[in-house]
């Protein structure tokens, strides 16, 4: 009995010790393609990309500003010849942003990705880090950006990046986000729930309408946030009442002696 108690004792010990570890050292945006998710199409439309903010407050004031604590969004503008210039922009974050990362998706039998240039929202904040990456056979931009932890991090918005394509064929070019992480610092780093990103669809010859289609992601953490906390705290209660059984069972007993005389 001894023996178990040990061999029960030792193993959630070592499981506390892990899950401490895990919850202060584990990179949780690892886990993006496995729990990034996002609610359905929020609003499909046609709208002037010069005043697109009043008319998505106007038409979908009630869903968007309960929904959402921040947006990315995507806008276009044609260059001289037949060079698409798309921007990444990003709005209303009151919490401070430390990151950005995306895939950004684009039809490659369209468009040939040429560059990218950063943008100001977390330049201003510092020296950010930069990893762009063309994966071109799949038609795919992985973008990442982040700011050093001595940085300022900034607040509600500006753009992000712009991308540049060649026009290779049609006029009517989509592009879409997958994978969508917004990060803050709050003591530690975190990922940002409810971000609102907008897929965006480019029409040539009418640069100044385009389509939007909007979706809410769900926090990458879900899983984390909401179950490492149960588990280690039945981790916790179990390790505690084994520790408590081997104190008990460690104790020498005293030696009972029967007088028969």
């Amino acid at each position: 009995m001894k023996k178990i108690l040990i061999i029960f004792t030792g193993i959630f010990l070592f499981l506390n010790f892990s899950f401490l570890c895990f919850a202060e050292t584990f990179d949780f945006s690892e886990l993006e393609d496995n729990f990034a998710s996002y609610d359905d199409v929020i609003f499909d439309e046609e709208f002037d990309t010069k005043n697109s903010d009043e008319n998505i407050e106007s038409e979908n004031s009630e869903i968007i500003d309960e929904s959402y604590v921040g947006k990315i969004s995507l806008s276009g503008e044609m260059q001289d010849g037949d060079i698409l210039k798309i921007s990444a922009t990003a709005s209303d974050f009151q919490s401070p942003v430390v990151g950005v990362a995306f895939h950004l998706l684009y039809e490659n039998n369209k468009l040939a990705f040429l560059k990218y240039e950063p943008g100001e929202f977390l330049e201003k904040g510092g020296d950010p880090f930069y990893l762009v990456n063309d994966i071109k056979e799949n038609g795919e931009i992985v973008f990442g950006e982040t700011l050093r932890k001595d940085d300022s991090f900034p607040v509600g918005g500006n753009v992000i990046a712009n991308f540049y394509f060649q026009i290779t064929d049609d006029e009517i070019f989509n592009f879409n986000f997958k994978n969508g992480i917004v990060s803050s610092m709050d003591e530690v780093r975190q990922d940002l729930d409810k971000i609102l990103w907008e897929d965006f669809s480019f029409d040539k010859n009418n640069p100044e309408k385009a389509l939007v289609a909007g979706k809410i992601n769900t926090s990458q953490n879900i899983w984390i946030d909401k179950f490492l906390p149960a588990i280690f705290a039945i981790a916790a209660i179990f390790s505690s009442y084994f520790l408590i059984r081997f104190i008990k069972n460690s104790k020498p007993k005293k030696n009972l002696r029967v007088d028969f005389s």
